[in-house]
């Protein structure tokens, strides 16, 4: 008797603390709803490597640019996943969470995309290219330092199916080694495409061309040439080579 005693005692309790949690849920929710909101305390993760909006931007972005003033409104009256989808509609925005503080301001948290590649095209404007494929338009606000993509091919890495075809897939993942290596980042300064996706690298200090192929067997392709830099070159000298192939496999055909 005393065991179950003890059961029944515990259980009440919780079902006591569950009350309680209720009752402050609630009461935290109706003090919310009375409040006027007061402002916003706005957060952007990636800011250092995305420079095209800020805090500014974002507050007009919710505000839908004017037309919706949210200061002072109501929080009652705030939908905040309507909020969420107004952040999500910008490019350079890739999550938005949004909530309400107990003093009455909305506290939004962005992650921003990050640019990984620019397209540089004859026939329209520019673009640069994240690293989840979204095409994000160009600022004269920031320009971010990043490997140059140009050629003929270039127009198909703007159609919205070329992040999840079998090239696409490839070749963002290629984009991302680059970006993610210090000495590649800094080595490569373009990629251009022609019409049947190969590709030719130019590096930022040598003066080779460099045939690169489709983007297939990157990481390997990458190794030899870093080898080659190493111990062909030193002895060669920097500029005695005008180019170099790594299209086929196990070797390094250099003119």
């Amino acid at each position: 008797m005393k065991g179950l005693k003890n059961i029944f005692n515990t259980k009440a309790k919780g079902l006591l603390s569950l009350i309680v949690a209720f009752v402050l849920i609630g009461f935290v929710d109706s003090r919310q709803s009375a409040l006027p909101c007061k402002g916003f305390t706005i957060f952007l993760e990636g800011l250092e490597e995305n420079q095209f909006l800020d805090e500014n931007e974002v507050k007009s972005l919710l505000e839908d640019h004017g037309e919706d003033e949210l200061t002072g409104k109501d929080l009652s009256m705030i939908d905040l996943r309507k909020l969420e989808q107004r952040a999500l509609a910008h490019p350079y925005i890739n999550k938005c969470d949004i909530y309400k503080d107990l003093e009455g301001m909305l506290i939004v948290n962005a992650l921003l995309r990050k640019p990984m590649a620019r397209i540089v095209r004859s026939n329209g404007p520019d673009a640069y290219i994240a690293f989840d494929g979204v095409i994000l338009p160009i600022s004269d606000k920031f320009t971010s330092r990043v490997v140059l993509v140009s050629g003929n091919f270039s127009d198909k890495l703007l159609s919205d199916d070329f992040s999840s075809s079998a090239y696409g897939v490839q070749f963002l993942e290629f984009l991302s080694y680059i970006y993610l290596d210090n000495f590649w980042k800094a080595q490569i300064a373009q990629l251009d495409i022609d019409k049947n996706g190969e590709i030719t690298l130019y590096p930022q200090v040598t003066k080779q061309i460099i045939e690169f192929g489709e983007p297939d067997h990157f990481e390997e392709k990458l190794r030899k040439l870093k080898v080659f830099y190493k111990e062909a070159l030193p002895l060669k000298g920097w500029n005695n080579y005008v180019r170099i192939n790594l299209k086929y496999e196990n070797q390094i055909i250099a003119e």
